[in-house]
């Protein structure tokens, strides 16, 4: 067979016919009139040099070459269809495939955790790649290829090529040893005055606390500078340092080491980690699964805890 001449229109009324069993059914689906689907019937036949449907009880029965040749001519259909709409299927519970993911320390404790255990159970063979934003934020390493997608903070003006959308909201809290005496009733002057533990996450960035510090005209002494938000809570317990943490993280390991929580006595906005990824991935299946999936875990950290 030439396929150059072979209708497309063809396939689809072939596959009308499979569906519907009826010349003025599988017509009215594809917008055909009676004539016409009996004219593109005839013209099958002759295409496929076989009967492929018998006439018999009000309907049509399929023949064996009919029956044979129905299922890959849906799934071209689907396809076709796939290639003009821009996005191709994507079916998570049989993919394999590995997304590199730049992700904040603080989001991955959230997140990781949930995002794994759906994807045990929904995507088996789907693998994730971390990367650290440790010394190059996150939208950097999407916007130069490094990475599919990153969650953390983002800059509210990112280069048109990225998109972005906020996920959850957190606000930073602080915490010390049981009993610490700044903790009894914690002012800026006492908070300025106590040795800290700072959290640099990334050696580009400036610390939130320290900016808004700054603003106030005021400074915190440095005991001990670290770069993950993790490390923090256990380094309190037996010293008289105070720690500024995100509340999640707060509120997960103080009754594990023994920590009281503060709110901050002067003010640093609430922050809104992002999903950011390169607009050519818009119209990726799996991809836009991948979001959605993150989305959807996240929206259970939609507003901090009180």
């Amino acid at each position: 067979m030439n396929l150059s001449s072979v209708d497309l229109n063809l396939l689809l009324a072939f596959d009308a016919l499979m569906t519907h069993r009826n010349v003025t059914s599988a017509g009215a689906a594809i917008g055909l009139t009676q004539p016409a689907m009996s004219n593109a019937l005839s013209r099958l036949r002759r295409v496929f040099n076989d009967p492929l449907f018998i006439r018999g009880g009000g309907s049509m029965t399929p023949t064996s070459r009919a029956q044979a040749a129905h299922p890959a001519v849906r799934t071209a259909l689907d396809q076709i269809q796939g290639a003009l709409d821009g996005v191709e299927n994507f079916d998570a519970k049989s993919a394999n495939r590995v997304f590199h993911v730049a992700i904040a320390e603080d989001a991955a404790f959230y997140i990781l955790p949930r995002l794994m255990e759906r994807l045990g159970l929904e995507a088996p063979g789907i693998d994730l790649k971390i990367l650290s934003t440790a010394y190059v934020p996150g939208y950097q390493l999407v916007a130069d290829g490094t990475a599919e997608l990153a969650v953390g903070i983002a800059p509210h003006k990112l280069p048109k090529e990225l998109a972005m959308r906020t996920i959850f909201r957190e606000r930073i809290v602080c915490i010390g040893r049981h009993g610490h005496p700044a903790l009894r009733k914690l002012t800026l002057e006492r908070f300025v005055a106590a040795r800290h533990v700072s959290v640099q996450p990334s050696v580009r960035g400036a610390s939130r606390v320290d900016v808004a510090l700054g603003a106030l005209g005021h400074s915190r002494r440095v005991a001990l500078s670290v770069p993950h938000f993790l490390m923090v809570p256990f380094l309190l317990p037996g010293t008289d340092m105070l720690g500024v943490v995100a509340e999640r993280v707060a509120l997960h390991f103080a009754p594990i080491v023994g920590l009281e929580i503060r709110p901050l006595p002067f003010v640093v906005p609430d922050y809104q980690p992002a999903m950011v990824w390169h607009r050519s991935y818009e119209r990726d299946a799996g991809h836009t699964w991948l979001r959605k999936v993150i989305a959807a875990v996240s929206a259970r950290l939609s507003s901090p805890p009180h």
